[in-house]
């Protein structure tokens, strides 16, 4: 493990926390082949519905964990929007070809 003198951690474990939010930000900022308004609507009605989602699950976890599971439980909600974001439009997508 490679000590680091300005972070109080190990960059390994920067790099592991850092790594899965950049790649969903990559594939939720990704183009469709056939990008046109509709899905730039199921776009938008996607990112709404992570949001809100998003919302729900963080009023919950704050009402409920304390101490270190309150940090863990930040960390995991760190990659919350984008993953309903990514399963929700996948999810929408699909439906929409299927039609």
């Amino acid at each position: 493990i490679v000590k680091s003198t300005f972070f109080k951690f190990p960059v390994n474990s920067a790099f592991f926390i850092f790594s899965p939010l950049i790649s969903l930000i990559f594939i939720a900022l990704s183009r469709e082949r056939d990008e046109d308004e509709m899905t730039l609507a199921i776009r938008m009605k996607s990112f709404v519905w992570s949001a809100w989602g998003t919302f729900i699950v963080m009023t919950i976890g704050i009402l409920f964990f304390f101490g270190m599971a309150f940090v863990h439980f930040m960390i995991i909600a760190m990659y919350l929007y984008l993953a309903l974001y990514c399963i929700k439009f996948n999810f929408a997508m699909y439906k929409e070809r299927k039609v």
